[in-house]
């Protein structure tokens, strides 16, 4: 007969720091599984908004500019209230995500510059009152005010595709892309990686919208020069992604080493929380 061997206290504790560990890492696994978006519904990680102002006159400062007239160059670019020519605007950008790895410096509301240069291809559809123009190829670019280690761009999204549209008549409108068939979205950053992503997002809102969204109507529907017509708007615009990314740490001054942490969106947060529960 076997006499089993008594545990000491000092192995019952082992053994249960081992057991609140192992449930610690599976409700983390289980809130990264949770957490994780659908193909179909993208994990939103950044977001801009304006620098909204009014003129002498009290009305909006558009930051926007969309050109439909004649049978090339039609786009929608960034620019002052009244000018026709592309510049960089103010604006306040955000990353909605990674607080756990991202350094302090670039966490919550940046001053930043927005610089919106897509080309829009010729033909608007109508759905109902709804109009549409597609758009051909381009670029939004964000970039900080001021450096953080000597780098500024926090976001720069290069995309061919998707749509502007809105309601005829109405002050609101958008423009999406997302990677379906023949959209295309590549990010770049200083600060993230994005080798890793599978679906990516843009959607820029357009409110207020002067004059309102109309069909340009000097041209027969099935003629070259049929486009939105003219118009400005403030903007303001979402990025979202899913899929696996890569995640780069910013070397502090001081330290030359880059720390990249991949996994899926919600995945890094989660593990760097639970390691700083556990250093403590």
């Amino acid at each position: 007969m076997t006499t089993p061997t008594p545990t000491s206290p000092s192995s019952a504790g082992k053994l249960v720091r081992r057991a609140r560990l192992g449930l610690a890492l599976i409700a983390a696994l289980l809130a990264i599984s949770a957490s994780r978006p659908a193909q179909a519904d993208p994990f939103r990680f950044a977001q801009f908004d304006p620098v909204a102002g009014t003129d002498s006159n009290g009305l909006p400062i558009y930051n926007t500019w969309f050109s439909g007239t004649g049978t090339a160059n039609k786009q929608l670019i960034t620019t002052t209230s009244t000018g026709t020519t592309k510049v960089v605007v103010p604006i306040t950008f955000q990353f909605t995500a990674f607080s756990g790895l991202l350094p302090a410096a670039l966490l919550g509301p940046q001053a930043a510059t927005l610089e919106i240069d897509l080309m829009v291809l010729n033909g608007v559809s109508t759905s109902g009152s709804r109009l549409t123009q597609t758009l051909g190829a381009g670029s939004i670019t964000i970039r900080r005010s001021s450096t953080f280690m000597g780098q500024d761009l926090l976001l720069r999204a290069d995309l061919v595709g998707g749509e502007l549209s809105g309601r005829q008549g109405s002050t609101v409108g958008n423009s999406d892309v997302s990677v379906t068939a023949g959209d295309s979205i590549t990010f770049s950053s200083s600060f993230l990686n994005f080798s890793q992503a599978t679906t990516e997002g843009v959607t820029l809102d357009l409110n207020p919208l002067f004059p309102t969204i109309q069909r340009d109507n000097r041209g027969t529907p099935t003629t070259a020069d049929d486009a939105l017509r003219n118009f400005r708007a403030l903007v303001s615009g979402q990025f979202s992604v899913d899929g696996r990314i890569t995640v780069q740490a910013i070397p502090e001054p001081g330290s030359l080493t880059l720390l990249a942490l991949a996994g899926f969106v919600a995945g890094p947060v989660a593990v760097a929380r639970l390691r700083r529960r556990r250093a403590g």
